[in-house]
């Protein structure tokens, strides 16, 4: 899975905005010959001209993969005008005000919830003031149908977005984290390793180590205790480890291997708080069901360079922790240095 598909509110907005952009394009440019053809209305054509040339400038952007909040928020304000003043130029009986109805659920779709808000608002009163402008009472059938069904759309497309937005928010929260243990896991490892590496671009002292962690002889706890209790070790290790380091950097990468990203520290400070984490699960008592299982952890560190990749710094962390193995478990190997920190 890519970053990208957690969330897919961006595609579906590229999508949604080259879609609108196209037709109002063609539609604008359409109204705007018949405008300077055959209407006196000039000024409207004027606008809707310069409307025309934002859409296509807009889809200019967007087949450029350009999609920027400033972007929208100009090509929503100008489309929202141009519905207003046309509005104003026409007479009730040429219905353009119902493009009003349109709105609300491109403000909420592309904005977000407290700008919709404000959008659909100020839409709501400026055309509710320009069909009272035509009909001079505020209660007149015009103004209150066009008040109950804008109202309407209005309050479906903010149900309808909030709840998008939380189901949204869930499933990416799901995909980011390990189902057993509940710490992250490889994907937001991935995710959080991209966030934390581009700082490292032209810095002076960048600092970005990753701490590999594999449960010595996991296999023999499954063997002799059942995948329960191998289960249940697994939850206790990862919430010993996020009481040391912080959940938001701990990661479960494997059956029993853990990933720990730790932004900010070199090589050698990294080895030190492996080497913490090392002792804490060994002291650490693992009981179920009566039965008090001894646990240890090995260990290999490497540190990552402005212009190394994610995989380039886990195969250096695993050789160390091939290393550590090979040494005997239950120790911490730098992945450059080769020296083993005493148990």
């Amino acid at each position: 899975m890519d970053l990208f598909e957690l969330n897919s509110s961006n595609k579906l907005k590229h999508q949604l905005l080259l879609g609108m952009s196209t037709m109002t394009s063609v539609i604008s440019g359409s109204l705007a010959f018949l405008n300077f053809s055959f209407s006196p209305h000039l000024a409207l054509a004027c606008f809707q001209t310069l409307f025309t040339c934002l859409s296509v400038y807009l889809i200019w952007r967007l087949r450029r993969g350009e999609l920027t909040r400033k972007l929208i928020m100009v090509y929503l304000t100008c489309l929202s005008v141009l519905v207003l003043y046309a509005s104003y130029s026409a007479s009730l009986t040429s219905t353009v005000h119902l493009w009003a109805f349109v709105l609300p659920m491109m403000y909420y779709f592309l904005l977000g919830e407290r700008s919709a808000w404000l959008f659909c608002g100020a839409l709501f009163i400026s055309q509710c003031i320009n069909i009272y402008l035509k009909t001079q009472a505020w209660f007149s059938p015009p103004v209150v149908n066009f008040a109950m069904c804008y109202v309407l759309i209005w309050y479906i497309s903010h149900i309808y977005d909030t709840a998008r937005n939380r189901s949204e928010a869930a499933l990416a929260k799901l995909a980011l984290k390990d189902a057993l243990t509940g710490v992250n896991n490889r994907l937001a490892l991935k995710r959080a390793f991209e966030l934390e590496s581009k700082p490292l671009v032209g810095s002076q002292d960048p600092s970005l180590s990753v701490i590999l962690i594999d449960v010595d002889f996991f296999k023999k706890v499954n063997d002799m205790h059942g995948h329960e209790t191998g289960d249940n070790v697994l939850i206790e290790i990862a919430k010993l480890l996020s009481s040391k380091v912080g959940s938001d950097k701990v990661f479960r990468i494997g059956g029993e291997e853990f990933c720990i990203l730790l932004p900010g520290k070199n090589l050698a400070q990294a080895s030190l708080t492996a080497e913490k984490l090392r002792h804490s699960v060994q002291e650490q008592q693992f009981v179920f069901k009566g039965n008090t299982i001894e646990v240890t952890i090995s260990l290999g560190v490497a540190e990552c360079t402005f212009e190394m990749l994610l995989t380039q710094v886990l195969n250096q962390a695993d050789e160390a922790l091939y290393r550590a193995k090979a040494q005997g478990r239950n120790c911490v190997v730098s992945a450059v240095s080769e020296q083993e920190l005493p148990a």
